[in-house]
This record gives C-alpha cells, sequence and structure tokens, in this order.
C-alpha cells in the first residue's frame, strides 16, 4: 500500500472508530497497525499526540517566538548597519514585506518601536 493511502486509511480509522486506533511503525512508511482500545485510552493517546504535535511546532517556529517576544514586550533592536537585517527578519519571521517605504516604516514604528543602528549613531556624533 502507498505511503499516501497509508495515510488517508489511518486517518479514517482514527476518526470514525471510537474503539480503534491506527498507527504507522517508525521508519515503516507502507505499514500500518491497527489497535483496539478503549475510549480513555484513545482520548490519552489524542491528547498525547496533539501535545506531541505542539511541540513540534513550537520547535519548528523557532526564531519567529524569538520576534513575537521582542514585540510583545517592546525590548529594543540594537545592531550595527542594521536596515538589511531588519527586512530579512521582517520579511521571513514576521510578514510579507510592505509594497512601499512608507507602509514599512510605519509598521516598524508601531510595532517595535525602538531600533539602534550603531553605525547610524556613530556616523552622527560631533566629535
Amino acid at each position: 500500500m502507498s505511503r499516501g493511502m497509508c495515510e488517508i486509511l489511518m486517518s479514517d480509522i482514527n476518526n470514525d472508530f471510537d474503539d480503534l486506533t491506527a498507527e504507522q511503525p517508525k521508519g515503516e512508511s507502507s505499514l500500518m497497525v491497527v489497535h483496539k482500545v478503549t475510549l480513555e485510552e484513545k482520548s490519552k493517546r489524542i491528547h498525547m499526540l496533539k501535545s506531541a504535535a505542539d511541540q513540534k511546532f513550537n520547535q519548528a517556529i523557532g526564531f519567529t517566538h524569538v520576534v513575537r517576544l521582542i514585540r510583545k514586550h517592546q525590548k529594543p533592536i540594537i545592531g550595527h548597519n542594521i536596515l538589511m537585517d531588519i527586512l530579512y527578519v521582517y520579511e521571513k519571521f514576521y510578514k510579507p514585506l510592505p509594497d512601499s517605504l512608507e507602509e514599512f516604516k510605519q509598521t516598524m514604528l508601531n510595532e517595535f518601536p525602538v531600533i539602534y543602528d550603531t553605525r547610524h549613531i556613530i556616523s552622527n556624533m560631533k566629535v
């Protein structure tokens, strides 16, 4: 049986039968094991799988979580010649870049109000 067919069948079994649960053994993409279970066991298993999926999702978003925390707590962003870095982080971990520079600047000021570019600070110092 193909992997896709196996996944569809497992999904149908898990959703349509309260006393059955289907799973694939690790490393076996075309094999399926079906177990007879109680409602309580199935509920625990669903909770465990959901918890594992949530944990995997949280690990996958990685740096996006850091960006969200910086935004939430209004922490300053400090860097040297930081414009390209901000553009990259904005597009990859926040949302697509806006069409205009003015819209980008306004969004940055609203979402990340404190940004220090040490290159700009040093170049504008009067010595």
